[in-house]
């Protein structure tokens, strides 16, 4: 076919261009360069490409066909590109992060959920029977770790990125199966079994640590990263992306002892929790119907341990050292005043307070008519 033809020559074109051993420019390059420039070439190709099959074929202008198109079209490309020139390109710039991703598969085989509860407090119904006694037998979301098995053999951004997409749904669908939510609509109304971002990234997590094929893991995902479609990365793929990076950065990060001391957290929040649980009944009976009792209690506590000890008498200022004095008096004399010393305490009464020359005429003509009965003098 003509457009089969023009594919095989332009990518036969890239391969030598930018050919490890090759005599271009482009060889002389760093990895990184080359790996840059070659996905430039890769989007180029797809550019010209795309333009030459919508003007020999105008029905595909259509906007759903030609992104359909330009699907196509990087699909060819990428596949025939793939082992021979990009996966080794690629490889020789993440090839750390590929070892490192290696060694946390090979040092988590014995991985189950449930020993992430105390690191991320991953909740117990996203375990699916996972325990310590059936670790060995027992794998839960056995098929989402089959299906990824398969991301090493796919040649092209839109596959794997459909099989990643793929494994999402299937952990999601293992969480449903496992708690016997089977109908579409249940599924559709489900919100406590339904995977948050957090709990989907520890899930995937664990199945990484399970699909032992994917080794370079890294590279794969730099590959879909760097050569998938403008748009592409956009929506539930950009999202699926993200999740895969997250869980794969996460597990290269995790370790044993860091587990085993969640663990141990985990299991004294749960004794804490269930001792509490036991004092609730007895607190509530000592709020509710042993009060007096506790107070009572209490109070013969407080009598034994040395309460009816007298207390020293209390030290008053001088402001009331009088009135007392008096007081005390009064009670030795049967309430009554005492004698002379009392009347020599008692307060005096203010004096008279003298008038202005104005009122003294007034003030004796008052006191005058009260003497005579009221009548003028």
């Amino acid at each position: 076919h003509p457009f089969a033809n023009a594919l095989r020559e332009y990518c036969g074109f890239v391969s030598q261009l930018f050919a490890q051993n090759g005599r271009s420019p482009a060889s002389r390059m760093s990895a990184a360069v080359r790996l840059k420039n070659l996905s430039k070439a890769v989007q180029l190709g797809l550019k010209r490409m795309h333009a030459i099959v919508v003007r020999i074929l105008p029905p595909m202008l259509e906007p759903r066909r030609s992104v359909l198109v330009r699907a196509l079209v990087l699909d060819e490309i990428t596949t025939r590109l793939f082992r021979p020139l990009i996966m080794p390109l690629i490889q020789s710039v993440h090839g750390a992060d590929d070892a490192a991703y290696a060694d946390s598969v090979a040092r988590f085989a014995q991985l189950r959920p449930h020993h992430l509860e105390g690191v991320v407090n991953l909740p117990p119904h996203f375990w699916l029977g996972s325990s310590d006694a059936d670790a060995s037998s027992h794998v839960p979301y056995a098929t989402a770790i089959k299906a990824l098995s398969h991301l090493s053999a796919t040649y092209s951004t839109r596959r794997k990125l459909a099989l990643l997409m793929d494994v999402l749904q299937a952990i999601q669908h293992h969480v449903w199966s496992y708690h016997g939510i089977a109908s579409p609509e249940d599924q559709a109304n489900d919100k406590r079994l339904r995977l948050a971002a957090d709990d989907l990234i520890s899930v995937f997590a664990y199945v990484l640590s399970q699909a032992r094929p994917v080794l370079h893991l890294c590279s794969e995902l730099a590959f879909i990263e760097r050569f998938a479609d403008d748009g592409c990365l956009l929506g539930e793929h950009g999202y699926c992306l993200a999740t895969v990076q997250a869980a794969s950065g996460f597990l290269r990060t995790l370790t044993w002892p860091q587990i085993e001391l969640g663990m141990q957290n985990a299991a004294l929040r749960k004794g804490a929790a269930a001792a509490a649980a036991a004092a609730a009944p007895h607190n509530a009976q000592l709020l509710h119907g042993d009060t007096g009792a506790a107070v009572a209690a209490s109070r013969a506590d407080s009598s034994s341990s040395g309460s009816n000890t007298p207390k020293p008498p209390r030290t008053l200022g001088p402001r009331y050292s009088g009135i007392a004095e008096r007081i005390r008096a009064r009670k030795a004399n049967g309430g009554t005043s005492a004698g002379s010393s009392s009347e020599s305490n008692a307060p005096k009464p203010p004096a008279p307070r003298p008038l202005g020359p104005r009122y003294s005429e007034i003030a004796e003509r008052i006191r005058a008519r009260k003497a005579n009965g009221g009548l003028t003098a």
